[in-house]
C-alpha cells in the first residue's frame, strides 16, 4: 500500500514545483527590472526564465528522490483518501439548519450592534450642533 499512491504524490511535487518556479520567476523578474539588468544583460529575460525552471527541477527532484518526504507524502495520501467518508443526509440537513439560525442570530446581532451605533451617532452629533450653534 505504500506506493499504491505515488501517482498522487508525484503530481502534488509537480505543481510544488510549479508553483516555486513561478515565485521564483517573478522575484527574479522583480530584480531584473530593479537593477535594470534587461539594459545590461543581453538576453536577461530567457535566462530568467531558463534558470526558474531549473529550480523548479530542482525542487522536483529533490523532493521526488527524498525517500523520507516521499514515505510522508505516501501516509498522507492515504491518509486523506482512504479514510475520508460522506455524511449520511441527515447529518447534513441538520448541519446546514444550525448553520442557516447561527447565520440568522449573527445578522441580528450585527443589526442591533449597527442600530446602537447609529442612534449613538445621533445622539452625539445633536448634541455637538447645540454646544456649537
Amino acid at each position: 500500500m505504500e506506493n499504491q499512491y505515488q501517482k498522487v504524490v508525484s503530481v502534488s511535487y509537480v505543481a510544488f514545483a510549479a508553483l516555486i518556479a513561478f515565485l521564483s520567476l517573478i522575484v527574479l523578474m522583480k530584480l531584473s527590472s530593479t537593477y535594470d539588468l534587461e539594459s545590461k544583460v543581453k538576453s536577461a529575460e530567457l535566462i530568467i526564465r531558463v534558470l526558474s525552471v531549473g529550480v523548479g527541477g530542482l525542487v522536483f527532484a529533490g523532493l521526488y528522490t527524498n525517500t523520507k518526504a516521499n514515505t510522508f507524502m505516501n501516509e498522507v495520501a492515504v491518509e486523506l483518501l482512504t479514510k475520508v467518508t460522506s455524511p449520511t443526509s441527515k447529518d447534513t440537513f441538520q448541519a446546514t439548519f444550525v448553520v442557516i439560525i447561527t447565520v440568522i442570530l449573527a445578522g441580528l446581532v450585527f443589526a442591533f450592534f449597527d442600530w446602537m451605533f447609529v442612534i449613538g451617532l445621533q445622539w452625539f452629533w445633536s448634541g455637538a450642533q447645540r454646544l456649537f450653534s
